[in-house]
């Protein structure tokens, strides 16, 4: 068994893709559904497939979504990472790993500020995926603006402190510091 990875975009996903996707996101998620092609798809999706002589299988997934907004008149650009998803056989081999390195290159290429992802405390995995995504660099987010009881944010920085808030140029400043020990 090998696994190839595959980045699509809005627009080279085909319908095939998306359906397999959706498929993936209905088994691994619940309440979650892909509209139609062109709507509510990520910016960005990075799929692995196990491949052997006879076929080839999606494994696993992540979307990134891109956003750009404007803080006290600075541009801020950033990804939201979601849907990361592994099938069970295939878990535990590295592929939810690649997955998320593979997205954060993404980031970094396109000279993104930070990633961020959302984690839902009431999922009994929350635990096990507030470790796995500290142990990939993100940090937990302090703001209570980004907090509730069910979700908790975390962050990944990429630039240092250029076009962020102060409370994320803190966040980052604090990310590299602890780096660094």
């Amino acid at each position: 068994m090998k696994i190839i990875y595959k980045q699509l975009s809005k627009n080279n996903i085909t319908e095939s893709q998306l359906n397999s996707m959706q498929n993936l996101d209905e088994l691994m998620f619940e309440n979650h559904t892909y509209k139609s092609l062109g709507y509510n798809i990520p910016s960005c999706a990075i799929l692995a497939y196990s491949k052997t002589d006879s076929r080839t299988d999606l494994v696993g997934k992540i979307n990134v979504n891109v956003k750009t907004n404007n803080y006290n008149n600075l541009k801020i650009s950033r990804a939201q990472i979601s849907n990361l998803a592994v099938l069970p056989f295939y878990q535990n081999n590295g592929i939810g790993g690649n997955l998320l390195k593979k997205s954060l290159l993404i980031c970094r290429m396109n000279n993104l500020d930070y990633a961020y992802l959302n984690i839902d405390l009431t999922s009994r995995l929350s635990k096990k995926l507030i470790k796995f995504y500290s142990k990939n660099g993100f940090i937990p987010s302090k703001s209570s603006s980004l907090q509730s009881n069910k979700h908790l944010t975390m962050l990944y920085p990429i630039k240092r402190t250029e076009n962020l808030s102060e409370y994320e140029a803190d966040l980052v400043k604090s990310f590299y510091s602890n780096q660094k020990k």
